[in-house]
């Protein structure tokens, strides 16, 4: 698998340590551990990364097993990190359920202490999904704790088996 990417800020120290690394990693089926990337060239005048996974890893991700990022919808999302960690998120999933808000605040890295501001924030971040053309619907449901809101479909989701960051 091949990627070629961009960003802000440089994670060069992360991919270093990806590189250096031993990862062990199972599909229940087979195990694979050792290194995640096979090689790593920064082009320093463009700052784009250039990664090659190792293909023996890689064949744990064969048949579309692995999540992929749509890059014109999270440009589409524009500085609205809850709603671009849900989208990370989701993109896991084949099928989402319902989460608690405080579940996906916590995935979305919100500390936000008041919680009516919290599950607000949240429902707002899932409007922008669904104008992204991300999500089909989603649903919240009137009550006041352990409120559980529903993604209806992930219509927009990128295909699976490309390399989208």
């Amino acid at each position: 698998m091949y990627f070629l990417f961009r960003c802000s800020p440089d994670p060069h120290s992360v991919l270093i340590r990806l590189r250096s690394g031993t990862v062990d990693i199972t599909d229940h089926k087979a195990r694979y551990g050792g290194g995640l990337i096979y090689v790593l060239i920064k082009d320093e005048i463009t700052k784009e990364y250039e990664i090659i996974i190792d293909p023996r890893f890689a064949v744990l991700f064969g048949f579309g097993m692995w999540a992929t990022l749509d890059k014109a919808q999270r440009r589409a999302l524009g500085r609205n990190q809850t709603a671009k960690a849900l989208h990370a998120f989701y993109s896991t999933h084949a099928a989402p359920g319902p989460h608690s808000f405080d579940t996906l605040a916590e995935i979305a890295g919100l500390k936000n202490s008041n919680r009516r501001d919290l599950k607000a924030n949240i429902i707002k971040a899932h409007g922008e999904l669904k104008r992204v053309g991300f999500l089909s619907g989603y649903e919240v449901p009137l009550c006041q704790d352990s409120c559980r809101l529903t993604v209806i479909g992930c219509v927009g989701r990128a295909e699976a088996g490309t390399a989208h960051l």
